[in-house]
């Protein structure tokens, strides 16, 4: 995952997120669940304009296998 998002690719990500958006505000509730052989968290992510899920997922070795930015409603 660090080879895929560096950490310039994130800033771009984000400061796309908060454009888009709007601010972020706060981060609300997280919730854990398995997708597959996956981990799979997501954390609520309030920003000015919108609600958006921060969906983590992890390998088998607690590794960051993916991160994804979903609306509030889905899984």
């Amino acid at each position: 995952m660090k080879n895929a998002l560096s950490a310039e690719k994130l800033k771009l990500v984000w400061d796309d997120l908060n454009n888009k958006c709007g601010k972020f505000e706060k981060m609300g509730e997280i919730t854990a669940g398995k997708i597959q052989t996956y981990d799979v968290t997501y954390t609520l992510c309030h920003f000015e304009n919108m609600k958006l899920k921060m969906k983590l997922v992890f390998d088998k070795d607690n590794k960051i296998a993916g991160l994804f930015f979903v609306p509030e409603n889905q899984q």
